[in-house]
This record gives structure tokens, sequence and C-alpha cells, in this order.
């Protein structure tokens, strides 16, 4: 009695831990519909990198096709890809980021003057965004506006992007983790190569590859005039050589002619302005009329508040006071315990 028992005791830890192995193992349709062509290798790493985000990670875990973008920009590395990783989550927690496409309200002036938006898709289903860079006033919206709120604005976009990547994905049928973006250089001049207009697109760049790699599929640069290999010279530093690979640069017509937009853009969906067949709703703007700029001293009094707006806050108490504390629970959200330090 006590053999058989035995046996049907190891009988039952072995199909346990063929369970464990079998879940462990991604499903293959799961892999086609969703996340692509994955060696062996690339597999196990994607598991071993979610299983230490269920260990380690309190609050919303990426899903995998954000986690797999982690792990191709560091070319599988997992200790790489897992520390780039926890700096995004810890950067997303303390700005909010998750909730920043219900929070954002994108200011009038830049509704009026952010020559930029999305607009269909190209011809591998990926989605599209144009931005017409040469009709935008750089200055003028910095000068209105401030860094922060274009950097907000910036982000949202890119937030925008990554729900574009998993509708397409459900529409066309197949993993689509990237968007593909074409920027229209017509009216670049020296105006865009203000200071601090550069420095505010610097710390875009930085910031967008450090949380969102691997969502440029493709840059499409048409119409680039002759003052922009200055701005290339100042920014192409600090993109990462995989991320410049991505980019096709055209000057005057030549997108027009083969090997051109034709190739990566149906006809339908190429904009008016372009030559193509497709109304677009990216305006060309003009000038930030100059009665609407604001002092250095007011638009940072702004950059403080916009990004004071964290999960961490702080309040002045007086001995034997009350102060309420007002906890807003979102659904399938977490209410840690509050530890309050008094100064007395």
């Amino acid at each position: 009695m006590f053999w058989n028992r035995a046996n049907d005791l190891r009988h039952v830890s072995q199909l346990f831990v063929g369970c464990v192995l079998f879940t462990d193992k991604l499903d293959a349709d799961y892999i086609s519909r969703y996340l692509g062509k994955l060696t062996p290798f690339q597999e196990s790493c994607l598991i071993r990198l979610r299983q230490w985000l269920q260990e380690t990670h309190k609050g919303k875990i990426p899903k995998d096709q954000h986690v797999l973008r982690f792990l191709r920009s560091r070319d599988f590395n997992l200790e790489k890809a897992k520390e780039a990783l926890c700096q995004t989550l810890t950067w997303r927690k303390q700005h909010q980021i998750d909730f920043l496409l219900d929070t954002w309200q994108c200011p009038q002036l830049l509704q009026d003057y952010y020559t930029g938006g999305w607009h269909h898709h190209d011809k591998d289903g990926r989605p599209l965004y144009i931005l017409r860079l040469g009709q935008m006033d750089t200055k003028g919206l910095v000068r209105v506006l401030g860094e922060e709120t274009l950097l907000r604005h910036v982000l949202s976009i890119n937030e925008e992007g990554l729900r574009h990547c998993e509708e397409n994905t459900k529409i066309f049928g197949k993993p689509i983790s990237c968007w593909t973006c074409l920027v229209d250089l017509e009216g670049l001049n020296m105006r865009h190569l203000w200071r601090p207009g550069i420095k505010a697109l610097l710390r875009m760049i930085e910031l967008v590859g450090a949380n969102y790699p691997e969502t440029l599929g493709r840059l499409l640069i048409l119409r680039a005039p002759r003052v922009f290999p200055v701005l290339w010279t100042l920014v192409s530093p600090f993109i990462d050589e995989n991320t410049r690979k991505k980019f096709l640069i055209y000057a005057g017509n030549d997108y027009q002619g083969p090997g051109g937009l034709v190739d990566y853009i149906n006809r339908d969906f190429i904009p008016d302005f372009l030559g193509g067949d497709a109304l677009c709703d990216v305006p060309e703007a003009g000038l930030v009329p100059k009665s609407l700029y604001r002092t250095a001293e007011e638009l940072e009094n702004e950059e403080l508040k916009l990004w004071s707006e964290t999960i961490y806050k702080s309040a002045s108490v007086l001995k034997g006071a009350p102060h309420e504390v007002q906890l807003i629970h979102r659904r399938y959200s977490t209410i840690y315990s509050c530890c309050c330090l008094l100064q007395l």
C-alpha cells in the first residue's frame, strides 16, 4: 500500500513539474500573433525577465510586447534590459505616466500651432505619425508654453503610439510593435536652430530613447534644406546607432522618385501636401504671436508646477493641526500604507 501511495505521489509531482515547465514556455500561436519570430534563447530571456518583474515589481507590469522592446534594444542582454526596464518603471511611477493619456489636457495653443499628428498607417501596418517640423514655430512654442509642457505632449504622443500598435496588431493580425514617422522639413531655417529649442529637442530625444526603445520602425525625412546638416550635426550624436540606421533622408523632391514614399506608404495615404491623395489634418500653423510670449520666471513657475505633480506630496502641518489627505483609488490599483514624517 505504501509503495503504491509513494508511486502515486511521485507521478503527481512529475505532472506538476511538467505543468510548470509548460507554463514557462510561450504558446507558439501567441508568439506568432503578438510578438513576432523569436529564437529559443530570445523566448527564454523574455520569460525570465517577465518572471523577475512578477517577483520584484509592485504595480502595473508592462505587457510582453513592451518588455520585448527593452530586450531587443539591449541585444537580449538580460541584465542590461533588466536595469533599463527598472529605471523606466520607476520613472513612469514617479511621473504617473500610466495615467498620462487620461489626465493630459493639450493646451489650445498646442492644438493650433503644433504641426504633428497621427495619419493612417504605412505598408507594413505600422501607425504613421506626420510631423511638419519645417512649419513649426518651435521658438514661439517654447517661449509661450515652456519646455516641460512640450515634453508632456511628446510623451503623450508616444503613449498614443503604444496604443495604436496594439490596435493595429489586432486589425492586421500580425505583431506591430513600432511606428513610422514622416518628418517634412520644408520651411526649416536658422530660426529652428535657436539654442533653447535645440536643448528641448535633445532632452526629448534622451527621454524617448530611454523609455520607449524600439518603438520607431522607420523615420522618413523629406525635403531636407541646406540648413539640415547643421541640425543633424547637433542632434545625431544623441541618437543611438541602431536608431540612426532607420533614418531615410530625402533632399528636394527625391522622395517622389524610385525608393521614395511610394515604397513605404500606399499612395492613398500619402498626404496631399506631398503630392498624395490623402487629406491630412496636420496644420501648417504659422508663427506664434509674440504678444503671448511669457517671461522666464513665469515659465519656470509653470514647469515647477507640472513636474511637482508626481506620486510624492509634501505638506507643512502645524503641531496639533489636522491635515486632510485625499486618496483616489483607481480600479485595479493598489493603495500602499503611508508613512508620515512630522518634524515638530
